[in-house]
């Protein structure tokens, strides 16, 4: 019954089972990557990153075109050091040609657009992707 109620809470924040786990997409609100993330954090989880390809496939197949959204990876901590929000390397980064290049030297979170990711000032406004578990 305890896992009923949970899986209801978890649809009810809008999170949706998409490959392996549970995901939500955020496509009204815009937010700078850090409130962003923290709205991830106030919805159970934080700003997303991928275990394998099949995962990040199957998410990146239900973003609308055209539109950006943050993703759970910075390196902010260290130029050049890309980590998931748990710290730990990702697992998956697909940069579009010529990126990251950290152009204007403030680039330090990364946005997925078109299937491809960008390192950019983390302060733009986009939509984002939330994950609901904690370790990627």
């Amino acid at each position: 019954m305890d896992s009923i109620l949970q899986k209801a809470k978890i649809i009810s924040l809008g999170f949706q089972w998409i490959e392996s786990r549970y995901f939500y997409i955020e496509n009204n609100a815009k937010l700078s990557w850090t409130s962003a993330e923290n709205t991830c954090r106030k919805r159970g989880g934080h700003l997303a990153a991928f275990d394998n390809q099949k995962e990040f496939d199957a998410v990146t197949a239900k973003l609308h075109r055209n539109t950006p959204y943050w993703l759970g990876i910075s390196d902010r901590k260290k130029e050049g050091e890309f980590v998931s929000e748990s710290g730990n390397r990702p697992k998956i980064l697909t940069f579009a040609h010529g990126e990251p290049n950290n152009q204007g030297g403030n680039e330090d979170c990364v946005d997925i657009y078109n299937g491809v990711m960008n390192d950019l000032p983390c302060d733009l406004q986009r939509h984002f992707i939330c994950q609901l578990d904690s370790e990627v």
